[in-house]
C-alpha cells in the first residue's frame, strides 16, 4: 500500500483503528543520516497499549500517559517547600488513571520510496482485546479531535456568549447525537479557554487594530481614544458612516445613559440612543468612559439642563434602560472589549433587520384605516407605520368631543371634551371638511422619506456566481449549496447513492488541487499594527468577594514570621508585569515582550538575507 504524503499514512492508520477498536500514535521516526539531508525517511504507527508498563504497573498503579490526559500539571506536583516550625512539607499530588500497558506488538510502518510512503511493515495482532463497545473508542487522545467545520461553529457561538453546555447541545443536533461527536465537553472548554487567552494581553491593540480597518474600508467611520499616562487606553467611543448620516435627521431626541458596565475593566457603557422614523429606538454611537465623575461629562446632558424640552413617547432613560436590558442578555460583565465590539455589532445588526422590516411594510402594503376621512389618507401615505399606529389612535378619539358654533364675530367654536385624551385639532378638521392637512403639521422626521437608504450595487448578470472572499464565507455558502443537495438526496437510497458517488469524486478533485499546490489550508491571523502596540490595556477591575477573615489566635512569633515570608513571595509572584500590566508574570516571561524580540529577530533577519542578495 502506497501514500502520497505521511499524513495520510497515519490518518490511514488512525481511521483503521477506530473501526476496529483500539486507539493509535506515533511510535518512533527516522531521519536521513546523510550529509545535508534531513528529512523524514521512516515513521512507525503503533497501537496506544504498546510498550511494557514497568515495575509500577505490575504492582496495580499503572503510568502516567498523554493518551489520556493532557500533560502532568506541574502546578499540582510541585514540591512545597514551605517551612512548618522547621519541617518541610509536600503538596499532595493530583492523582490521575493510568493507561494500561501490555506490551501490543500491533503497528504500521511507513517508508520513503521514490517519494511515496510505502507500507514496508504491518503487524495485525493484539496482545489485549478490543473496546467492548464501539462508543467507548472516540475517547482515545489518537480519535479526540475537533474538525474545522465544527472548530469554527465553536468559534461563532463562543463569540455570541453560549455557554459550553449550549454548545455541546448545538453539535449534539448537528451531527445526530452527543454521543457521536468526535470529542468531548473539555476539549470545547480548552478552545473556549484557548480563544479567550489570545485576546487577554493585546484586547485594545487588537479592537484598534480593527477600528482602522474599519476606517479604511469607509472614510465616514469615526473612534477616538484616550490614554493615560501609562499608555493604556482609558476611554473609547466610535461611530460608523450610516450612524452619523442617521443622527442628522433624528438628532431632535437624543439619549445617554451610563447605567450599565460590561467589561472587565469595569468601564462604564455609554450608548448613544435616538428614535428613528419608525419609533424604534437606534444606536447612533457607542463609548467606554473611565468613570461616572462630574468630571467625564458635559453637563447638556443632565436632566436638569433639558427639563423644559419635549421628548414624544419615551420617559427621560426608558429607551437606554430597555436597550441596556437586550445587552445583559449578550455581554458577560468579564469580556474582553474586542469581544464587546463585537457583539455590539451584533446589537446593531438586530436594530438594521428590525427597520429594514418596518421599511418593507411600509412600502409593499397599505395601512388599515379607521375611517374615509382624507386627511386619514393623506397621513397614511406619508407617515410611517407606527407614526401612522398613533395618527389614527388620534382619529379615534374624535367622538371624544362635541363642537357647537360659539356666538361672536368670525368662525369660533366651543369644544366640550368627553374624554381627556381627545385632541382638538383633528376635531376641527374633521368637523369643518378639511380634506388635506396642511405642511407645517406634517413633520419630515417621521414619514417614510426619512428613512436612511444605503448605497445599492447595481450588478449585472454575468452568467457566473461571485466567489466569496474569506474562507469563513465560501465555508457558509457552500454548506448552504449541500444542504440543498442533502435536503433533496436524503429521502430515496438511490438519490443517496448518488450524492455519496459525487462527494467522494470530488473529494479526489480536491485533494489532487492540494496537492498541486492550488488550494490553501487556512487563512493566517491578523497583526497587531506597529502603530498599536504600544497600546496597553485598562487596569483589570478588583474581583468582587468576601474578604479572608482575620485570625483570632494570638500566634507565635515562628509562624508571624512565616506568613510574612509567605506575603512578600506572593507578593512578588503577583506583581502586574510593567510591560503589559497584567498580574501573573513579570516583564522578562512577558508574551507581548516576546513577541517584540520575535519580530525584531525576525526584520534582522529579512534584512541580513537581503543583503545577501544584493551582494
Amino acid at each position: 500500500m502506497v501514500f502520497n504524503t505521511i499524513e495520510d499514512a497515519q490518518m490511514f492508520y488512525n481511521e483503521y483503528a477506530e473501526k476496529a477498536g483500539f486507539g493509535s500514535r506515533i511510535g518512533c521516526s527516522k531521519r536521513s543520516q546523510k550529509k545535508g539531508c534531513d528529512h523524514l525517511i521512516r515513521r512507525d504507527f503503533e497501537c496506544a497499549h504498546a510498550r511494557k508498563g514497568g515495575v509500577a504497573e505490575s504492582q496495580g498503579e499503572g503510568l502516567l500517559d498523554p493518551e489520556v490526559f493532557d500533560g502532568v500539571d506541574k502546578a499540582m506536583e510541585a514540591t512545597s517547600e514551605t517551612q512548618n516550625f522547621g519541617s518541610k512539607t509536600e503538596a499532595p499530588k493530583r492523582r490521575r488513571n493510568k493507561l494500561k500497558r501490555h506490551d501490543c506488538k500491533a503497528r504500521m510502518s511507513v517508508g520513503l520510496r521514490k517519494d511515496k510512503w510505502e507500507v514496508t511493515i504491518f503487524i495485525e495482532e493484539h496482545t489485549h482485546p478490543m473496546m467492548s463497545r464501539g462508543e467507548w473508542t472516540r475517547y482515545y487522545r489518537s480519535h479526540r479531535k475537533v474538525p474545522y467545520e465544527d472548530y469554527m461553529l465553536i468559534k461563532t457561538l463562543h463569540n455570541r456568549n453560549a455557554d459550553t453546555s449550549l454548545i455541546m447541545a448545538t453539535l449534539g443536533d448537528l451531527h445526530g447525537t452527543l454521543r457521536t461527536l468526535p470529542y468531548t465537553n473539555r476539549d470545547v472548554a480548552n478552545i473556549r479557554t484557548k480563544l479567550r487567552n489570545e485576546v487577554t494581553h493585546t484586547d485594545m491593540g487588537k479592537t484598534l487594530e480593527y477600528f482602522q480597518k474599519l476606517r479604511a474600508e469607509s472614510p465616514q467611520f469615526y473612534f477616538a481614544i484616550k490614554l493615560d499616562e501609562n499608555n493604556a487606553v482609558r476611554a473609547l467611543f466610535w461611530v460608523d458612516g450610516r450612524t452619523r448620516e442617521v443622527y442628522r435627521k433624528f438628532k431632535d431626541c437624543i439619549f445617554f445613559d451610563t447605567t450599565f458596565c460590561t467589561n472587565r475593566y469595569d468601564m462604564p457603557f455609554a450608548p448613544i440612543v435616538g428614535i428613528n422614523n419608525h419609533m424604534q429606538s437606534i444606536m447612533l454611537g457607542c463609548a467606554l468612559i473611565p468613570d461616572e465623575k462630574k468630571e467625564t461629562f458635559r453637563e447638556t446632558w443632565a436632566p436638569a439642563y433639558f427639563k423644559k424640552n419635549f421628548f414624544p413617547f419615551t420617559s427621560t432613560t426608558g429607551r437606554s434602560e430597555g436597550l441596556n436590558s437586550f445587552f445583559k442578555k449578550l455581554v458577560h460583565p468579564q469580556d474582553s472589549v474586542w469581544q464587546f465590539v463585537k457583539q455590539y455589532e451584533y446589537i446593531q445588526e438586530t436594530r438594521l433587520d428590525r427597520e429594514d422590516n418596518a421599511g418593507f411594510l411600509g412600502e409593499a402594503t397599505t395601512a388599515a384605516v379607521w375611517s374615509s376621512y382624507k386627511i386619514e389618507e393623506q397621513a397614511s401615505r406619508f407617515y410611517t407605520r407606527a407614526a401612522f399606529a398613533k395618527f389614527r389612535e388620534f382619529m379615534e378619539m374624535t367622538t371624544a368631543y362635541s363642537i357647537y358654533p360659539a356666538v361672536g364675530d368670525g368662525v369660533k367654536y366651543e369644544l366640550h371634551r368627553n374624554d381627556p385624551r381627545a385632541k382638538k385639532i383633528r376635531m376641527v378638521m374633521v368637523h369643518t371638511n378639511v380634506q388635506e392637512i396642511p405642511e407645517k403639521y406634517l413633520l419630515h422626521r417621521w414619514s417614510e422619506a426619512a428613512t436612511v437608504c444605503e448605497a445599492k450595487c447595481n450588478r449585472e448578470f454575468s452568467g457566473y456566481s461571485v466567489v466569496p472572499e474569506t474562507n469563513t464565507l465560501r465555508y457558509n455558502a457552500l454548506c448552504k449549496m449541500l444542504n440543498k443537495l442533502a435536503a433533496k438526496a436524503c429521502y430515496g437510497t438511490e438519490s443517496y447513492k448518488i450524492v455519496e458517488g459525487g462527494a467522494e469524486h470530488l473529494t479526489s478533485l480536491i485533494e489532487k488541487l492540494r496537492l498541486s499546490g492550488g488550494v490553501v489550508a487556512e487563512e493566517g491571523g491578523e497583526e497587531i499594527g506597529a502603530a498599536d502596540k504600544k497600546m496597553m490595556n485598562p487596569p483589570r477591575s478588583a474581583k468582587k468577594g468576601r474578604p479572608a477573615a482575620k485570625e483570632k489566635r494570638r500566634k507565635p512569633g515562628v509562624e508571624l514570621r512565616q506568613e510574612e515570608a509567605q506575603k512578600k513571595a506572593k507578593k512578588r509572584a503577583q506583581n502586574a508585569c510593567s510591560k503589559c500590566r497584567e498580574t501573573g508574570h513579570i516583564r522578562r516571561k512577558c508574551p507581548i515582550e516576546a513577541l517584540e524580540r520575535k519580530e525584531e529577530a525576525d526584520r534582522e533577519e529579512r534584512f541580513r538575507l537581503e543583503t545577501e542578495l544584493t551582494l
